[in-house]
């Protein structure tokens, strides 16, 4: 468990949303999924979804989201199957179809592409796209009774929001054909098997171990942070030679930096570094 002093904080509850609540304490952030019965995935939420990652994104005080569903409830029960059942129904199905993987695929991206980091608090089940947009965060903390799953193929469909590109890369890729192809949902500890989970927590306690997590996080220097996810990030989509460049490129800017500087001078002054605000 990971375990750090908040100090005091001025918390805020401000959204304009109708599906998600956007809680901003500073460097931690929230955004809580809130369409119950269990949080289904319509194309409006997902819009809602995009606009908040942009908003965390586009903050310069914020260091980490904490991405939850409804408190000891469901992370996403996926797709609203109501609206797939209009696309087969309409007389521009496909239209509709290539419209609503767009839209899924750009928060997808804007969550991939982040410099900052997101972390999904899974309590209760993530399946279909619920699974999905887990995948998608740089961590995952779980309740110990959570369950995800994939079991679109029993509806005659497959992971459209990215699933099918980063499920293989995170467990390989004939445990990825199982998982899709039979279509069952997992218990958690299957997952943390896999290194598709952080860690998995007592009920109770899910949201606070994460955000703990979170609060540390937040206080490590943002420009190292952002360095480390690009350079991770170019060597999962680059060729090797332009992976390694675009590390040397992102090295020489980190030992160049105020808080290379700072961290340095702290260490030989036997004291903790005071990164503040430096970039």
């Amino acid at each position: 468990y990971f375990t750090v002093d908040r100090g005091s904080q001025s918390v805020t509850s401000e959204s304009s949303y109708q599906y998600l609540a956007y809680e901003d304490e500073g460097r931690v952030q929230t955004v809580q999924i809130d369409n119950p019965p269990i949080n289904l995935l319509t194309s409006s939420l997902k819009g809602e979804l995009l606009d908040a990652v942009q908003r965390f994104e586009a903050d310069s005080d914020a260091r980490c989201l904490l991405l939850r569903g409804q408190e000891g409830g469901t992370f996403s029960g996926g797709r609203n199957l109501n609206e797939s059942r209009s696309w087969i129904e309409s007389d521009e199905t496909e239209a509709d179809i290539e419209d609503a993987w767009h839209r899924g695929r750009e928060l997808i991206q804007e969550m991939m592409t982040s410099s900052k980091v997101i972390v999904a608090v899974v309590e209760g089940a993530a399946v279909g796209g619920g699974a999905e947009l887990l995948l998608h965060c740089d961590a995952v903390f779980a309740s110990a009774d959570a369950k995800v799953g994939f079991p679109e193929i029993k509806r005659g469909l497959f992971p459209g929001t990215g699933g099918i590109e980063l499920l293989p890369e995170l467990v390989g890729t004939r445990k990825a054909l199982e998982i899709l192809l039979v279509g069952d949902v997992y218990p958690i500890s299957e997952w943390e098997e896999m290194g598709v989970v952080n860690q998995v927590c007592e009920p109770s306690k899910t949201y606070e171990t994460a955000r703990e997590f979170a609060e540390i996080v937040s206080q490590r220097p943002a420009l190292a942070v952002e360095a480390i996810k690009h350079a991770i990030e170019a060597y999962k989509k680059k060729p090797k030679e332009q992976a390694m460049r675009r590390e040397l490129s992102l090295f020489k800017e980190g030992f160049t930096s105020p808080e290379a500087e700072e961290g340095v001078r702290a260490f030989f002054e036997d004291r903790e570094p005071e990164f503040g605000d430096r970039r």
